[in-house]
């Protein structure tokens, strides 16, 4: 049985957010849903399965915390713990199934399926894993910094686009892989 007990939001804590979202109640109710929006788009955009149940678990989380600590400003708040909810949502996201043995002389196979793969992808992407692995040690630092500069984003923000992007390739292969090996 899990530590943790269940929540059960009731209306009250619910109200109570509401009034720090503001005063007026209608108003508040149309930046819920801003926010409700937002969250859910914040989930999406970070590749969580469930994003619309992993909003509601971080509005419920919230509502909790806010009987037990002081939060000064909501919305900052609530997106701060939605960051939180993302990373435990991705810890707990099951591994995909491992790939499977490539066959003797399947690198080709592979490659010829990467290459099937990569023409799946947006151009942007496409150029950006193409230049994100072009070069070696010392020389990939640099142009890693010189990427993420040219594209406006941190270089942590890079790596995780990259990475993604990258999963999505192996498992792309990984899939045709499998498709072959399934019609012998």
């Amino acid at each position: 049985m899990s530590r943790k007990t269940q929540f059960v939001l009731t209306q009250e804590p619910f109200d109570r957010f509401l009034a720090r979202l503001d005063p007026d109640r209608e108003e508040a109710g149309k930046q819920y849903e801003a926010l409700r929006r937002k969250l859910i788009t914040f989930f999406r955009f970070r590749d969580c399965p469930e994003a619309e149940d992993l909003t509601d678990e971080t509005i419920d989380r919230v509502i909790r915390k806010q009987g037990e600590e002081e939060i000064q400003e909501v919305i900052p708040y609530v997106l701060a713990f939605a960051r939180r909810v993302a990373s435990e949502a991705h810890r707990r996201e099951p591994p995909g199934p491992p790939p499977p043995e490539p066959p003797p002389g399947g690198g080709e196979r592979q490659l010829q399926f990467l290459d099937g793969c990569m023409e799946l992808l947006l151009r942007t992407e496409r150029a950006l894993i193409l230049n994100y692995y072009l070069n070696e040690k010392g020389q990939k630092i640099e142009d890693k910094r010189r990427i993420a500069s040219s594209m406006g984003l941190a270089p942590t923000a890079l790596r995780v686009r990259a990475y993604r992007i990258r999963r999505r390739l192996e498992d792309c292969v990984a899939r045709k892989l499998n498709e072959t090996t399934e019609d012998r």
